[in-house]
């Protein structure tokens, strides 16, 4: 008995020797991320009763419940929006939260020293995201102008909008993997553009020395072949462009009126850097989809929402 024991004792002995180490799996994730310009409700009213460029069908209260629509149906994880006016930031949440939409919503008016009540001029951006999915931390701003840590209006277009960055790390409560996420909207003169594509790539170094990954989007109302995106491009990669599906729509423009989306005109991006975590992009899509407002067909802004499905993995 003692024999066939010490027999059994070496086989145990060998096999465990002989056998491969279990590897923990890598971490994984996926996201589905978009950017959206909802077209700020002051805006839609200038341009349906004064200026008289567009029908009453586009005004925010006619078209309010087909942008929530459109962001349930469009399922994303998180999304960066443009252009939100006093009411759309009173009214969109509510919307979607109404429809099914699980999110939370963080508003960032350009003036912070005016009350949210009196905002009723400027446009603020917003970061939206799966309230049971992630953990939003480190929230950051700073302008694109000559005193970026300062609210401020961008260099020379003193009569437009005041721009910035909304910056925030977040933390995916299942696997703990962390991205940086970025958001948007940029001035539309050509000049004044080239320098916020420098001071972003500037800040972006700075806030993020362990190069983890950053997805950065927004309407950054600059074309494919403008000063901004080529200087954007030497730091960030258009996910469209390492997409491994894409829609045939490029365009994400639409404008006032009742149209088609130009094939070419592409202002709102959905970029990605960063190597802590590697990254695959397996689609990237223009959202064309058309919603009834009305008696009418139509797209729910005058902006075509961007999307990307991103993998984020451990190396």
């Amino acid at each position: 008995m003692r024999k066939l024991l010490l027999i059994l004792a070496a086989v145990a002995i060998v096999f465990t020797a002989d056998a491969k180490p279990r590897h923990e799996e890598k971490r994984s994730m996926e996201l589905n991320v978009a950017t959206y310009n909802v077209w700020g409700n002051r805006q839609r009213n200038s341009l349906v009763n004064k200026e008289k460029k567009a029908p009453q069908e586009r005004l925010w209260e006619n078209s309010r419940d087909a942008v929530a629509q459109l962001i349930v149906d469009s399922d994303w994880d998180i999304f960066g929006v443009q252009e939100g006016g006093n009411l759309v930031r009173e009214e969109l949440p509510k919307l979607v939260k109404q429809k099914g939409g699980k999110y939370k919503w963080w508003f960032q008016r350009p003036d912070p020293s005016i009350s949210d009540k009196e905002d009723t001029k400027n446009l603020a951006n917003g970061m939206v995201w799966r309230s049971d999915r992630f953990k939003v931390s480190n929230k950051k701003v700073y302008w694109l102008s000559p005193t970026p840590d300062t609210p401020s209006k961008a260099w020379e277009e003193k009569i437009r909008h005041w721009r910035f960055v909304m910056s925030a790390t977040v933390k995916d409560k299942k696997t703990g993997l962390e991205f940086i996420f970025m958001v948007t909207h940029c001035p539309l003169m050509k000049s004044v553009n080239e320098k916020c594509a420098k001071l972003i790539v500037e800040r972006e170094k700075r806030m993020n020395p362990d190069n983890k990954v950053v997805i950065f989007v927004g309407d950054m109302n600059s074309r494919l072949d403008s000063p901004y995106t080529q200087i954007i491009r030497t730091h960030f990669t258009d996910t469209r462009s390492i997409a491994k599906e894409k829609s045939e729509i490029s365009g994400t423009m639409n404008g006032a009126e009742v149209r088609e989306t130009p094939k070419g005109y592409t202002i709102d991006y959905v970029y990605i850097r960063g190597n802590e975590l590697k990254y695959e992009v397996s689609s990237h899509k223009v959202y064309t989809d058309r919603y009834m407002i009305g008696d009418k067909l139509l797209f729910p802004s005058d902006h075509c929402p961007v999307g990307a499905k991103i993998t984020l993995s451990e190396r």
